[in-house]
């Protein structure tokens, strides 16, 4: 088997993926909006979560921050990402103690709920 005929392989396949991607692309008119949930033990969470929202300002996108916090602290990412006019921010959490902490969370969340689905805003 020559390169030749391995690089011609590669180059229809890419071609065909491609072709395949921009029909795919086309069909798409319909705007939707995303909603990424993270969670898990140890570090990392709140990082991961700003960084995309970070990547979603820099695409000028709307964002709708909900944070989960162990305590009514003043968080300082809240008050970077609040200067932007296109970013919501939710905190939620009343203390440390986990199951007051899960059932405090829950109760919020379920009240703010509406207000982030009807904001339209990519959701970190």
């Amino acid at each position: 088997m020559s390169s030749a005929s391995d690089s011609d392989r590669h180059r229809e396949m890419t071609e065909k993926r491609q072709a395949a991607y921009v029909k795919k692309q086309a069909k798409a008119t319909k705007e939707k909006g995303l909603l990424i949930v993270i969670t898990g033990t140890g570090k990392g969470k709140t990082t991961s979560a700003l960084g995309m929202g970070l990547r979603a300002l820099g695409h000028q996108m709307k964002l709708g921050v909900v944070q989960f916090l162990k305590g009514s602290k003043d968080a300082a990412e809240r008050r970077l990402f609040e200067q932007f006019d296109n970013v919501d921010w939710f905190n939620i959490g009343d203390g440390y103690t986990c199951q007051l902490h899960k059932l405090s969370a829950r109760e919020r969340f379920y009240s703010i709920n509406s207000g982030i689905f009807s904001m339209k805003r990519c959701v970190a």
